[in-house]
């Protein structure tokens, strides 16, 4: 199909008026648009607000649901009405809004993020989702003891080795069987290696000497070595809803066959969120975005699976 100009009865081009009229719109002062506003732009101007699409973090699905049914018939209305106030009601009402209401509102919730942001990294009780583009909160977190001696309740397949000040991870071998690791622990088919900063793997607890085909997808578990908030020691973090949600599910985890295999599934990039100046020399333009985002976001926007 072809579209063809509309022309008025004196054979005037609308599409051209319309145009120009708009431009005499933006040649206009600011102040005198705001100060000229009729009830039909204002009409049109308080529509707006709720013509824009709900944000995907916008509360439970019945929620959701409201700010979409809204959002359509808000639509049709504002349409509705710029047939019935006119062209140029529609413009003024259109220039007003872009050039001094979507500013402000885009900026009040820049600020609410950048608000949520730092109060999350302040809790260090969640991580950063970009794949949902929210936060989802650690299901636990294991510290050492304070001291050595204390009684610990940690998963099977987690230790704290006090002698050498660090966390290890069970990795099993099926085809050897070993002495007891301690006195506390009944594996013998593998052994406990060391968990090192911004590690993540994959773990079943209560099925730690199973052959892999045989693993209930329940029972895996997701787990990182991440600083704490003070970042003087080490903690072991359950982050198996955040990791199944954002990197990988467990099934795929079982038939990587990294289920307590010693293999690294995933990590974080500690570097990218410690540094302070990035190094020496002026940072590279593509790479500004990226360190800007590790700061406000954290470890969990650095997180990557592991290739090996």
């Amino acid at each position: 199909t072809t579209c063809t100009e509309q022309k008025d009865s004196d054979g005037h081009d609308l599409s051209k008026d319309e145009t120009a009229n708009h431009q005499s719109l933006e040649g206009d002062d600011l102040q005198s648009l705001q100060r000229d506003i009729t009830f039909a732009v204002s009409c049109l101007i308080t529509l707006q607000r709720y013509t824009m699409s709900p944000s995907s973090s916008d509360g439970a699905l019945f929620t959701r649901i409201f700010l979409l049914m809204r959002q359509y018939i808000c639509i049709i209305i504002s349409q509705l009405l710029s047939m019935l106030f006119g062209q140029q009601a529609r413009q003024r009402a259109t220039l007003i809004w872009q050039k001094i209401h979507l500013p402000k509102m885009e900026a009040a919730l820049l600020a609410k993020k950048m608000e949520e942001d730092l109060r999350m990294l302040h809790q260090d009780a969640h991580l950063w989702s970009d794949e949902n583009d929210c936060w989802i909160e650690k299901d636990q977190v294991f510290r050492p003891p304070p001291h050595d001696n204390e009684a610990h309740t940690l998963p099977l397949t987690i230790r704290w080795n006090p002698a050498r000040k660090q966390w290890e991870r069970w990795s099993k071998n099926l085809t050897t069987r070993t002495k007891k690791q301690t006195s506390e622990s009944s594996l013998t088919k593998g052994t406990f290696l060391p968990a090192r900063e911004g590690d993540g793997w994959a773990s079943s607890p209560d099925e730690a000497e199973i052959v892999n085909k045989q693993l209930t997808t329940q029972c895996i578990r997701f787990f990182a070595c991440l600083p704490n908030k003070n970042a003087d020691t080490l903690d072991v973090v359950d982050v198996t809803s955040w990791a199944s949600k954002s990197l990988l599910p467990k099934e795929a985890a079982r038939a990587l066959e990294a289920v307590d295999s010693g293999k690294v599934l995933f990590s974080f990039d500690m570097t990218a969120v410690n540094k302070k100046g990035g190094g020496k020399g002026k940072p590279k333009k593509k790479y500004k975005e990226v360190d800007a985002k590790h700061a406000v976001k954290g470890i969990g926007a650095t997180a990557t699976v592991s290739q090996r």
